[in-house]
């Protein structure tokens, strides 16, 4: 995180002093002398967000949020943020100076101790101010709850502070009236308080004094530990109440220093807050965590242990100090080595051998020494021929040490090109091969000779970053910028493909168990595979990372150094993953700077080292980090989630209750937190809109959610968290959101907009009756005035009669089939349009009614057009107006109206008419007429069923028929099909509806054009019908 200051600490500088504090694990693979070394600190201070470096007083609350009081405002921190409370952004305060905390488990509230305000309460996120009527007793210094009471140290005597009547009033005992009070501890019926320049005072809970002691002494802090001492702190040093006499109280090894805070963690640990550190004492031993290792606390004044076993201190002005236990151990300068700068790591028989910029250190159960006389020399690599020779590839040059003492340099003086050696390993027997930043070269021990190995090859003057020689002998070269290349019996060749270029750097090699060879290189891990580069691509992208090193662990371990930290995988697990024996590699674990090391940045070229307990030593840039698989911690305490802010179109809402968002496109953001104080920078987080996302969504380490235009309905939003061991939060945070629909998406409205059509159609109807009622009543006056011709007039109104007579009947026969035929499909209509509006459908479900919808609208288009031209003709008769047509391009065009109907049952339609056929025909009944039959054949054709059309001259007169192989009929329901009386229909193979008029219109526009219409049929087999057409040309 970029507000934070990691620095590695160390127990004790084990390397000039005798440890004071050593406890081996017995089966465990971590040495004995690296047990101390597993800690580490981060600080926060004003840079880092703090208000204010002096932090008088720590919590942590019910939810894991820690609260840290100091002079310029409260704190509320939750691992990312701090958040800082003060007179500027909450009424409710007055005064930014705070000194004491305490958190009420009972109602988990936390009670705040001012620096004039008096009490401060806060709960449920709100402040309430409780004031001391002496204003001088408002500063609080000590806060003990004594029951429904609290008992209040201030700077002028002791309040006792009544939670019920939220009234103050003076403890009643002139020893404590006008005393500066610094602590107080309650335990049992007793009631210890210590005091600037008074003693300590030891009460009953009647506050009955029981003891006084040594008023000359200033007390800072009172605590009792698990075995019943209670310890008291002060300017002499650490005294304990034994027999009701206060002693001195000396632990082994604990120097004589004032003590300013005392705590006592789960293990039973002893922690002392001094005016220059802490002192730890584990019931056997002391150690200091101060300035002699790395650490600036100055005066302690607070200490406390988080739910993660994390230690917090709070000191005067050097800000907050979290001081934990790490994964790795941690060797640098403080230790002894000359440098930080760390390009090898070698293992010997007895030795560990470490290449610095600045000379050799010499490592051996936990001591280090120097070869004095590589001092101020940049080596970059070792070969070990035993551990009293030694060569060395430095920056000036190929250097032999034996017995300590440099024996020979060979440099551009006197063989290379160049005096800066990269790396170097045994060529064969007699030789040494030697890579440089200007060629690779061989040394030969025997005569002294160096020879560039290849003065014709690519290698002859490239920069050789790493040397590897796998089992079967042969010599692996890694170049900066000029490609990869093998040595295989002397012989040179360069290892390349399509998607292998000189500008991928490769690292260093390794060789699993099963022969694989692996390198890491810039654009990620790739194996050797018939002699070309082959990647080894992971869906997580752990492997696509910039790869330096694989160090092969003895416990089965590969570690990978990275350019984010040091990765660990299983052998056998990515070996299966490899060969596509598995699809994911679950023991795949980073770790970084927050789990202990140095820092995430690993030295690119460096070498590293697995000793022979486990560990896997690596270079970083601020020294040596080592870790043991069997020491690596696991975070077993789940994560508190905390929903922090709503955001509606850039607005915060309260999400207390359901969030009500109105109709139209809108932007939600959810900021949450995850309180895991070990690791907050990874903690992991999964979210889901419920209702909306099908499942969680995986968010990484991001605090954030967004969602944009959600549709209407109700939801419910939920996040959980996971820390950096995968342990998920024991709950989830939530809230409820509701969105509203349009007013036209309403039931209410369909239902309206119906009534007014069916209204409006009957008021052309009952217009239309009106208007042939008024010719009526005309005509009935003709007969009255015309008595001189009453014949003709008695035909006339007869004729008028029998139209109004016909009229009447189309209107009950056209009520009757819009009551029967279009109410379903409105019916249909108003279901899709409250499953839309309900927000309920997934996007496959959409699709599908989107379909029906649409076959509807084709349906009740093709129904209206019937029903139209059918009461045209019954009012009006037909009078056909011929015009040349196209036959096959108009049955085409008739087919596209069914296009998806056919699809939707998948049938084949075959259009078989001559291209060159043209008759004489009214356009719109022809189109009628085919639209029907097809209609007809598609609705009774089985899925996956056919539809032929063909045009045939038959005796001089061209025939038209439409064939299919569906259900057929049988003769009885061939003989209704033209029924004037009664309408007759079926429904379709898929249950379609029809109208009972679409072949009566068709028998009807074909005779009037001199045609005639024909059906075969049979069951089961298929139908065909035909009609005739007089007037055609081919």
């Amino acid at each position: 995180m970029n507000f934070r200051q990691l620095g590695q600490i160390f127990f004790l500088l084990i390397f000039s002093i005798q440890p004071i504090f050593s406890q081996e694990n017995k089966g465990s693979e971590l040495p004995s002398y690296f047990s101390l070394l597993n800690y580490q600190y981060d600080q926060w201070t004003s840079d880092n967000g703090l208000p204010n470096n002096s932090i008088r007083d720590i919590i942590q609350d019910h939810e894991g949020f820690l609260w840290f009081a100091t002079y310029n405002g409260l704190c509320k921190f939750d691992g990312y943020d701090i958040e800082t409370f003060n007179f500027s952004n909450t009424s409710e305060i007055k005064s930014s100076g705070f000194l004491s905390l305490y958190h009420s488990i009972q109602d988990s509230s936390l009670w705040i101790g001012t620096n004039g305000q008096g009490l401060l309460h806060y709960k449920n996120e709100k402040f309430t101010s409780y004031l001391p009527e002496n204003v001088s007793n408002g500063v609080i210094t000590a806060i003990a709850d004594k029951g429904k009471e609290l008992l209040l140290g201030t700077r002028e005597g002791v309040l006792v502070f009544d939670k019920d009547s939220k009234s103050y009033k003076n403890a009643d005992h002139p020893e404590i009236a006008k005393i500066t009070v610094t602590d107080i501890y309650i335990i049992g019926n007793n009631i210890y308080i210590t005091s600037q320049a008074n003693g300590i005072f030891h009460f009953d809970q009647s506050l009955n004094l029981l003891g006084k002691f040594m008023p000359e002494v200033e007390w800072n802090t009172v605590y009792g530990i698990s075995d019943g001492t209670i310890l008291f702190g002060g300017t002499e040093g650490l005294f304990a109440l034994k027999n009701s006499k206060l002693e001195n109280y000396t632990l082994n090894g604990t120097p004589n220093v004032e003590i300013t805070n005392i705590f006592q963690d789960k293990e039973g640990k002893i922690f002392l807050g001094t005016d220059s550190g802490v002192i730890i004492y584990d019931g056997e031993s002391s150690y200091i965590v101060a300035e002699n290792i790395g650490l600036n606390t100055g005066v302690i004044e607070s200490i406390i242990e988080d739910f993660e076993g994390n230690f917090w201190f709070g000191t005067n002005d050097q800000g907050l100090v979290r001081f934990k236990k790490g994964n790795f151990i941690n060797i640098t300068k403080y230790q002894g080595l000359p440098s930080n700068s760390i390009h090898a790591i070698i293992s010997g028989n007895k030795n560990i051998y470490i290449a610095t910029e600045n000379g050799v250190a010499v490592f051996n159960s936990g001591e280090i020494s120097l070869i004095e006389n590589t001092i101020g020399i940049d080596v970059r690599d070792l070969y070990l021929e035993n551990d009293n020779s030694i060569w060395l590839a430095s920056y000036s040059g190929l250097i032999h040490i034996e017995n300590g003492k440099v024996t020979k340099i060979i440099n551009s003086e006197n063989g290379f090109k160049s005096d800066k050696i990269r790396d170097l390993i045994p060529y064969d027997n007699n030789s040494l091969l030697v890579g440089t930043v200007e060629g690779l070269y061989t040394y030969d021990f025997n005569s002294g000779d160096v020879s560039l190995l290849s003065s014709d090859s690519d290698l002859a003057d490239s920069w050789i970053l790493n040397l590897y020689r796998d089992n079967k002998g042969i010599v692996w070269v890694s170049t900066n910028g000029n490609g990869l290349y093998k040595i295989e019996n002397k012989t040179i060749s360069k290892i390349q493909n399509d998607n292998f270029n000189d500008g991928n750097i490769v690292f260093r090699a390794t060789e699993l168990s099963d022969g694989t060879l692996i390198f890491g290189s810039i654009l990620g891990l790739f194996k050797i595979q018939n002699n070309k580069p082959v990647f080894i691509n992971e869906n997580g992208g752990i492997l696509k990372q910039t790869i330096f090193q694989i160090i092969k662990g003895k416990k089965g371990d590969l570690w990978f150094t990275t350019n984010n930290g040091l990765l660990k995988i299983n052998e056998k697990e990515l070996i299966n993953y490899i060969h596509g024996n598995i699809t994911s590699l679950p023991s795949a674990k980073l770790f970084s700077k927050s789990d202990g090391m140095l820092s995430n940045e690993i030295a690119s070229l460096s070498i590293g080292l697995a000793d022979n307990n486990g560990g896997a030593w690596v270079s970083t840039s601020r020294g040596i980090s080592i870790i043991y698989p069997a020491q690596i911690q696991q975070n077993l305490a789940p994560p508190a989630i905390h929903i922090e802010e709503v955001i509606l179109d850039g607005e915060n809402i309260d999400y207390a209750n359901t969030i009500k968002i109105n109709p139209g496109r809108h932007r939600l953001e959810v900021k949450f937190t995850g309180i895991s104080l070990s690791q907050p920078d990874k903690v992991m987080y999964e979210y889901m809109l419920e209702g909306y996302d099908e499942d969680w969504i995986l968010g990484e380490n991001n605090r954030s959610a967004f969602y944009n235009d959600i549709p209407e309905g109700e939801y419910k939003f939920k996040v959980r968290a996971l820390n950096a061991d995968g342990i998920q939060s024991s709950n989830v945070a939530q809230f409820e959101i509701q969105k509203d629909e349009y007013f036209y998406k309403k039931g209410w409205f369909f239902i309206i907009v119906v009534a007014v059509i069916i209204l409006l159609i009957l008021f052309i109807q009952r217009g239309r009756v009106n208007v042939l009622k008024r010719r009526n009543r005309v005509l009935e006056q003709m007969v009255g005035q015309r008595t001189s011709d009453i014949n003709f007039q008695k035909e006339q109104i007869s004729k008028h009669r029998d139209e109004l007579l016909q009229l009447n009947s189309v209107k009950d026969k056209l009520f009757s089939i819009i009551s029967h035929d279009l109410r379903g499909p409105l019916n249909s209509f108003g279901s899709v349009l409250r499953l839309l509006a309900s927000g309920n459908l997934s996007a496959d479900e959409l699709k599908m009614l989107a379909g029906n919808l649409s076959r509807d609208v084709v349906k009740i288009q093709s129904f209206l057009e019937n029903l139209l031209q059918w009461a045209k003709s019954q009012m009006n008769g037909i009078i056909p107006k011929p015009e040349s047509v196209n036959l096959r391009l108009m049955t085409d065009s008739c087919a596209q109206l069914l296009d998806m109907d056919l699809k939707f049952k998948n049938i084949t339609f075959v259009n078989n008419i001559d291209e060159r056929i043209t008759v004489r025909y009214d356009k719109n009944m022809l189109k009628t007429v085919l639209r029907n039959l097809l209609n007809n054949s598609v609705k009774f054709t089985n899925e996956g069923g056919e539809i032929n059309v063909m045009a045939n001259v038959k005796s001089g007169v061209l025939w038209l028929c439409v064939k299919d192989n569906g259900i057929g009929m049988n003769q009885e329901t061939i003989d209704k099909l033209f029924s004037k009386e009664n309408t007759f229909t079926n429904e379709g193979t898929f249950q379609e509806a029809g109208t009972g008029l679409g072949l009566n219109l068709c028998k009807d526009f074909v005779e009037a054009q001199e045609g005639r219409i024909d059906v075969c049929s049979k069951e089961k087999e298929g139908t065909q019908i035909c009609f005739s057409i007089p007037d055609f040309s081919i």
